[in-house]
């Protein structure tokens, strides 16, 4: 541990960053010890809970079982896996836990859009968002949603491919709008789509729309 942390545990994971000295909310960035990029200060852990193993031979296999950043955010490691088969059937895994936080039961992105601001470069306001680093307007009632997620552990990128996405439309005024909503699958790039139809005719339409993304990253 840094003169700056606590770590509890066995067997911990060092901070990725290797630093030793005190840089409590700091400004300026580190380079990640497993990927090379440069993260800020903040990021690092002041927070560790060790749950590695020791092999047979004596050699320790250091984990983390939940690590407490300096400015404040959290990061559980537990992937609590498949339960059932492709074809439905039961495999028998664990059950999930009341109160439980999985790195496959976190929302990982979400977003408020609204399509057709002709006067913006990507057509489209983002009236908030997380965890999306891109939103265009490709076609009336099209729109590419780029999602970004950093794994800190490993110093990787993450692959959406398991994730699991959510959308609706937002409706104006009192009127209902009689319109469907279809996400796509992510894609190799991290990226998605939403399409917006009219009920009636199955015609394109922009109108405003939120998601969430969760699920199983790899």
């Amino acid at each position: 541990a840094g003169d700056f942390q606590t770590v509890v545990g066995r067997c911990n994971l060092s901070d990725p960053s290797g630093r030793i000295t005190n840089n409590w909310k700091s400004s300026g960035l580190l380079p990640n010890s497993t990927s090379g990029l440069m993260l800020p200060n903040g990021d690092y852990w002041t927070f560790i809970i060790g749950n590695g193993t020791v092999s047979p031979s004596g050699n320790q296999i250091p984990s983390n079982a939940f690590m407490v950043s300096d400015n404040g955010h959290s990061i559980v490691t537990h992937n609590n896996g498949v339960n059932v088969n492709t074809n439905g059937t039961p495999i028998g895994g664990r059950p999930t836990y009341k109160g439980a936080t999985y790195t496959d039961n976190i929302i990982y992105a979400w977003g408020d859009v609204t399509p057709n601001i002709l006067s913006l470069p990507n057509g489209v306001l983002v009236n908030s968002s997380f965890g999306v680093s891109m939103v265009q307007q490709l076609a009336v009632g099209v729109y590419e949603i780029t999602i970004s997620t950093f794994d800190q552990v490993n110093g990787v990128a993450v692959n959406f491919a398991g994730a699991s996405i959510t959308a609706n439309i937002v409706q104006m005024g009192e009127t209902p709008q009689c319109a469907f909503i279809f996400p796509s699958r992510v894609d190799a790039n991290n990226k998605f789509k939403l399409r917006i139809y009219y009920q009636t005719g199955c015609a394109p339409v922009d109108l405003p729309f939120m998601f969430k993304v969760c699920g199983r990253l790899q």
